[in-house]
């Protein structure tokens, strides 16, 4: 039996392609791939969505315990595909920047971390028009059942047509800090202020954590649709340990009724 699609068991709806923001201009239907025999089929990769299981809950001392993501009103996620990290939700493609957001959740039965995306569309007719792959997730230490917050680049000049299908394939590591250099933040506040989410990080680990210390923000409608993902970067070049550091998100004219947000720095 060739590697077929077939559509992802969690139902997130639709997610739109472009235009004009709160017009349906074209409809994504999101797939997963279905592992078989690909020999009759080469042209479709091999799947890695389904994580490696990890033995034991317990987390390094160097990388410390999770850090989860600071929650300001949003609705209950799905819970994902159970052994898996998966994707969860999403937002529409976004041309100018050639990003699609993503919210994945751990539903394996221990911590990973460095949560991976790549991604691949295709036309009605199924030939390949974009591929892309994902610039990194926050937190990085992800908890059983915890939510990670990023996106899916697949460039600055590329078009989705309309009736374009999205893939996602999904990976994690499991936890091993003898080489991770990425350290979590902890998020102690985040306001919403006219046009920016204004807050400050914390570093909880008994190391300093060096810059960029960068922060990730997925905002949210009321409801749990995703709508956009920014980032921003706080003050602080260095925090060493318990330091804190302010940071300013600008929304530029975007709604965020909602959001999920984490920060996170370098260990070296």
């Amino acid at each position: 039996m060739n590697e077929k699609l077939r559509p992802v068991r969690f139902h997130l709806g639709s997610a739109l392609v472009g235009g004009l923001a709160g017009a349906v201009v074209a409809a994504f239907v999101v797939w997963a791939l279905v592992r078989g025999n690909s020999a009759d089929n080469p042209e479709v990769r091999e799947p890695s969505n389904q994580v490696v299981e990890v033995a034991g809950p317990n987390v390094s001392q160097i990388l410390g315990e999770p850090v989860e993501l600071m929650n300001s009103g949003v609705p209950n996620l799905p819970e994902g595909q159970d052994d898996e990290a998966s994707v969860v939700a999403y937002g529409r493609f976004e041309g100018l920047s050639g990003t699609m957001p993503l919210v994945l959740r751990n539903q394996t039965n221990a911590p990973l971390m460095r949560l991976a995306v790549s991604a691949q569309g295709r036309d009605a007719a199924g030939n390949l028009v974009a591929s892309g792959e994902d610039q990194g997730f926050t937190p990085n230490l992800v908890p059983p059942g915890g939510l990670a917050i990023g996106y899916v680049y697949f460039g600055n000049d590329v078009e989705l047509p309309a009736g374009t299908e999205v893939s996602f394939e999904t990976s994690g590591r499991q936890v091993d800090d003898s080489t991770e250099t990425i350290r979590d933040l902890e998020l102690v506040e985040a306001n919403h202020v006219r046009e920016q989410i204004v807050g400050s990080v914390r570093n909880p680990s008994d190391s300093e954590v060096a810059g960029p210390i960068g922060v990730s923000l997925m905002c949210f409608s009321s409801n749990g649709r995703v709508l956009h993902h920014e980032i921003a970067f706080a003050n602080e070049d260095a925090l060493p340990p318990g330091g804190s550091a302010t940071f300013n998100v600008d929304l530029l004219d975007r709604e965020c009724p909602a959001f999920l947000a984490g920060a996170s720095g370098f260990a070296y």
